[in-house]
């Protein structure tokens, strides 16, 4: 199929029945080294970013900008990163 023709159909894309995405989100958070660290020894890192992502938010966000409903079941467990995950999702207005 070519480019053309997909453009054609992605305005017709619709769900037949209620779809869940199930899977990961994750944070990846950047950082710098200037060296790598000894066997068993520390180094000192600057974070450059922080990413949020992963394989199942990703079609999330990918739906959502086809404008197709989907429910999301993306567990965010208890960690610092969750909070990230609040801000970006509610400043984007995906459906939880």
């Amino acid at each position: 199929m070519n480019g053309a023709r997909l453009l054609t159909l992605l305005p017709t894309l619709h769900t037949r029945r209620p779809l869940t995405v199930i899977g990961a989100a994750v944070i990846d958070i950047i950082a710098d080294a200037w060296t790598l660290p000894r066997r068993g020894g520390d180094i000192e890192l600057q974070q450059q970013s922080v990413n949020v992502g992963g394989c199942a938010l990703n079609i999330a966000v990918a739906l959502k900008r086809l404008g197709i409903d989907a429910s999301n079941a993306l567990p965010l467990g208890r960690a610092c990163g969750r909070r990230g995950f609040a801000a970006v999702w509610q400043k984007r207005d995906y459906p939880a």
